[in-house]
């Protein structure tokens, strides 16, 4: 076994750990998913989760408060690594850094917001108020303004 046919494993490994679904670890990976399959009953002792994956990082996006953290966690991820970069390596520095911190998220919807902004299917607008990024598509409710402004204004108002 060669150097990096070990690293390639040991980040399967922390991906599948992290809770990123096998199709896409295996994507990232290009070990196969029967492999990956085991490797998650071996950790967890279940099987992992089978379901269709959703379509783009929209999915994960229900309210202001989950397009401001994925908003967050692409600024983040362009930050540290110069762009959204599509390998699972940089995408567990992030979802690690992210974690510690702002808190708890989902590293499948990090990875999708990643792709999303990589292949344009959402862009990434500067808010004209705070100047701060913010994933955006005009046609979803949640992301056709920034997501920060709104839930500022909405606890300043709870407060009044």
């Amino acid at each position: 076994m060669r150097v990096g046919d070990l690293e390639t494993y040991q980040l399967a490994d922390a991906l599948i750990r992290s809770g990123l679904r096998i199709s896409i670890v295996a994507s990232l990976t290009g070990l196969s998913v029967k492999w990956l399959r085991q490797t998650h009953v071996h950790l967890f002792g279940v099987s992992p989760v089978n379901g269709r994956l959703p379509d783009n990082c929209l999915s994960f996006t229900q309210n202001y408060e989950a397009a401001a953290r994925l908003s967050s966690f692409v600024t983040l991820h362009m930050g540290l690594h110069g762009g959204p970069v599509a390998g699972g390596k940089e995408l567990l520095t992030t979802w690690r850094e992210y974690e510690r911190l702002c808190g708890a998220i989902d590293i499948n919807a990090g990875y999708y917001v990643c792709r999303d902004v990589r292949v344009s299917i959402v862009s990434l607008m500067r808010c004209s108020h705070c100047r701060t990024l913010y994933i955006y598509d005009g046609k979803r409710r949640y992301t056709s303004q920034c997501p920060y402004c709104y839930l500022a204004k909405r606890q300043t108002a709870g407060r009044g």
